[in-house]
């Protein structure tokens, strides 16, 4: 079996370690090829390196945007909101070419985006019809409902 794994582009939080651990557990226990679709260099694409694991560095990007800290960046934001929907969807496009120079698509059978903020894999399945597993840690909080 063979799987497109995409990463988040934040390397800070918990998310990377689960992924990694993920990998670790499934390629050690399973037939399962690999090959991780990093946003920039960093502890997962060091992590692929030192383990024979294929990596594509594509500089994709999510596809939310943090609200800000004060009422000011707030307001900012939100009127930037149209650009950054434009810079998403650019970043994504050429992340996506990229992807396809690399990496044999035809030969993945599941794509496994690590982060709910990514749109990428969703790109992916879209265009070539790959089953996409889309893991949701991150549950946001509407107020009034809990």
């Amino acid at each position: 079996m063979k799987i497109l794994m995409i990463a988040g582009k934040d390397e800070r939080g918990g998310a990377p370690k689960s992924m990694l651990d993920m990998i670790r557990i499934i390629h050690e226990n399973y037939d399962v090829d690999y090959t991780v679709v990093v946003n920039h260099e960093g502890i997962i694409s060091d992590f692929c390196k030192s383990n024979g694991l294929n990596c594509c560095i594509a500089g994709h990007e999510p596809i939310v945007i943090a609200k800000g800290s004060t009422t000011v960046r707030r307001i900012a934001k939100w009127l930037l909101r149209p650009y950054y929907a434009v810079r998403c969807a650019l970043r994504n496009h050429r992340a996506l070419k990229v992807i396809e120079n690399e990496v044999d698509l035809s030969s993945i059978d599941l794509i496994h985006t690590n982060s709910n903020r990514d749109g990428l894999g969703a790109l992916i399945n879209k265009k070539y019809g790959i089953k996409h597993v889309w893991h949701l840690r991150e549950f946001g909080f509407i107020r009034g409902t809990l």
